[in-house]
């Protein structure tokens, strides 16, 4: 594995010499009324699901997976970006001294999969540099291959390791969404980007900047950060999409546009706080988004699909005629 000098001129990463583009996505590892109670089945079936999207890396998110995971990225070849840490900071030696024995067992029941290309200590991390430092130290250590091969990384927020991962929402809050190409030359890589939307909600004309949470808004949106980052792909190392299924998110306070953000329009549908950018529903539903994916980087000759959009708007046109706006993937 080499890794550009982010300093230097716009470069991709090169794996065994040859220059390789990130398409990846990141996952909570969330099953509805199972929390992290998955069966060899269940985690059998959500790769096979991040697999058959196109997608040909994968995050952690944002705490160790289940370690039958990263046999599957093994397997199937993947880059697996693991992750460690608790989101929060307690100054004394109790606390301190529980959290590196833990990072130690981390990087040892993780360090021997050759799928694995990044060790992250923390998303949005509340560690102080020292304290991230020492525990970088301690994975260079335990790991000979990490800093050189393997980064150490924080992701948007965190001190002390080799990186901090940028992410990048243009188009979700805020921002002009069709200079991505541009910004992600500059970030090099980006560890999350997405989008709210509301599954059975539709609207016309794509991506509006302020129009409603729609899938459509959604899948234009994603849409066109894949196509961008395509222009840019021999420049740049890549990015992941946030995230694949819905997760519940208890402590999220999603406020005055809960409504727009839950994953049903029902009363009966809405779950409480969900993180409502999936490409699967909290309860495992493909949205429109999910074959928009797989119509740029699934392999037609091996996975062929046809998929007119949408299964969930049954009710778009009421009369017969001629229509515009159909999309097909």
């Amino acid at each position: 594995i080499e890794w550009p000098d982010m300093e230097g001129p716009p470069q991709p990463l090169r794996i065994n010499g040859e220059p390789f583009f990130i398409n990846g996505v990141a996952d909570y590892e969330h099953q509805l009324g199972n929390n992290h109670a998955f069966t060899d089945e269940q985690i059998r079936t959500r790769v096979s699901q991040i697999r058959t999207t196109g997608f040909n890396a994968f995050r952690d998110a944002h705490h160790p997976h289940n370690l039958r995971f990263n046999e599957y990225w093994d397997q199937l070849g993947m880059l697996w970006w693991t992750q460690f840490g608790a989101h929060i900071w307690f100054e004394n030696e109790d606390f301190q001294t529980n959290y590196k024995q833990l990072l130690r067992d981390w990087v040892k029941e993780r360090r021997n999969s050759p799928s694995l290309f990044m060790y992250g200590l923390q998303n949005e991390s509340k560690l102080p540099t020292a304290f991230a430092a020492e525990c970088a130290e301690i994975i260079r250590e335990m790991d000979p291959t990490a800093s050189i091969q393997r980064l150490i990384t924080t992701c948007n927020g965190g001190t002390g390791t080799d990186w901090d991962v940028p992410q990048n929402w243009t188009g979700t809050y805020g921002g002009n969404l069709y200079a991505y190409s541009e910004e992600l030359t500059r970030q090099r890589m980006v560890g999350e980007y997405g989008a709210w939307r509301s599954l059975g909600l539709h609207s016309e004309d794509g991506f509006v900047e302020d129009g409603p949470l729609s899938e459509d808004r959604m899948t234009a949106l994603m849409e066109t950060k894949v196509r961008l980052a395509e222009k840019v792909r021999d420049q740049v190392i890549g990015h992941f999409a946030w995230p694949f299924t819905t997760h519940q998110n208890p402590g999220r306070n999603v406020g005055s546009r809960n409504q727009q953000m839950a994953d049903g329009i029902r009363m009966l549908d809405r779950i409480g706080p969900a993180n409502n950018k999936g490409l699967f529903s909290t309860w495992g539903e493909p949205l429109d988004v999910f074959y928009m994916y797989r119509s740029n980087y699934a392999s037609p000759e091996t996975e062929p699909m046809v998929y007119i959009v949408s299964h969930t708007w049954p009710d778009r046109w009421t009369e017969p005629g001629v229509k515009d706006g159909i999309i097909v993937y």
